[in-house]
């Protein structure tokens, strides 16, 4: 895809509200949109939806982003018409005050904003979910249970905006980055004649735990598993880079080492990329992700797992920012990797159940 393209689509998917365990209806979205380049396409129970490319040989790439996005469920209705709610993934309630959300009732959208109780004393102090509302311009509990109900989810309004240099500040940029990345493949590898089996998945309920990206694996039983993901940018003002690393906007996708990886597969990424002249930057995990590699690389006897990340400032807030070159990074990464796939085979680890002796 073109930019004007890559910023058309994402914000069509960024516009889609789908917190954890309500993916729906971006799930329903991104198969519609793949419906022309696939060869096969399905859900299972949990949500997770499924696109298949046919290849010449058995060996099954499984590329893998979640759909679902932070948000919030309404857990009671007060009595003078306000909402109380609680968070669905990891939410920090210090900069909700005030921001834009839409609460899903039904068939229907109802617009709210988040109100927090004032503290005479200290208007500084910590807050919290429990002095934190939505105020959906309700006078009673009565009017209130006309438009909304216990259990609705609320996620932030959509808000996409183009800044400069390529640059887009949205809610939802994690993970709507990676569906776009699996949308942009699906496209360029329809009716191509490539080897491994492709298998591009939109995972559910990564917020709450990575957990549909288990049912996947075990569906697909893959012989090496990709995930897309974001990570943390951390080229803000006072960065300590031997603490948090330095990973930039614009300076290309980032390849894992650490935990949750296959360091042979990561390697393969990163001697794509020197080759290939695209643009690298490299992330240390010493311990988890925080992504769906953890799960996906346990999964069954164990699966050659990889992880190529988006780096996003502002993370788990509703101005998310994400460079589109760094997309771009990623896409070309895959590319590379899926049509010269009989070049780089060979520096893979051994394929599930070979035997050495």
């Amino acid at each position: 895809m073109n930019n004007s393209s890559l910023i058309s689509e994402l914000k069509l998917l960024a516009s889609h509200l789908s917190p954890s365990s309500f993916e729906d209806d971006v799930q329903e979205y991104f198969l519609s949109t793949c419906n022309k380049h696939c060869d096969a396409k399905w859900k299972d129970v949990l949500g997770n939806a499924y696109i298949r490319l046919k290849g010449k040989s058995n060996f099954k790439i499984m590329i893998a982003a979640h759909a679902d996005e932070i948000g919030f469920i309404i857990t009671n209705v007060l009595e003078q018409g306000y909402l109380s709610f609680a968070r669905i993934g990891g939410v920090n309630a210090s900069f909700l005050q005030g921001r834009e959300v839409v609460i899903h009732h039904e068939n229907s959208f109802v617009s709210g904003v988040i109100g927090k109780r004032r503290d005479i004393n200290n208007e500084d102090s910590n807050v919290s979910f429990e002095n934190l509302w939505i105020d959906i311009g309700c006078f009673s509990k009565r009017e209130a249970l006309k438009k909304v109900s216990i259990g609705d989810v609320v996620t932030f309004k959509p808000n996409f905006t183009k800044i400069s240099n390529g640059i887009i500040c949205s809610k939802s940029m994690d993970n709507r980055s990676g569906l776009l990345i699996m949308e942009d493949l699906g496209n360029f590898f329809y009716n191509k004649d490539i080897i491994p089996e492709i298998y591009l998945v939109a995972t559910v309920q990564e917020e709450i735990g990575c957990r549909g990206i288990m049912t996947a694996v075990y569906n697909v039983n893959p012989d090496v598993c990709i995930i897309l993901d974001v990570t943390h940018a951390t080229d803000y003002p006072g960065n300590n880079s031997n603490i948090s690393g330095d990973i930039h906007l614009s300076q290309g996708a980032v390849i894992s080492f650490g935990a949750d990886v296959n360091m042979q597969l990561q390697n393969v990424f990163k001697k794509i990329c020197i080759e290939r002249k695209i643009k690298f930057q490299i992330e240390v995990n010493g311990k988890s992700s925080y992504t769906d590699a953890g799960n996906a690389q346990l999964s069954r006897q164990g699966i050659v797992c990889g992880l190529l990340s988006i780096p996003c400032r502002y993370m788990h807030t509703p101005v998310e920012m994400i460079s589109l070159s760094d997309i771009n990074s990623c896409s070309n990464i895959l590319k590379e990797f899926i049509t010269n796939f009989q070049k780089w085979e060979n520096a893979l680890p051994l394929k599930k159940g070979e035997q050495i002796c």
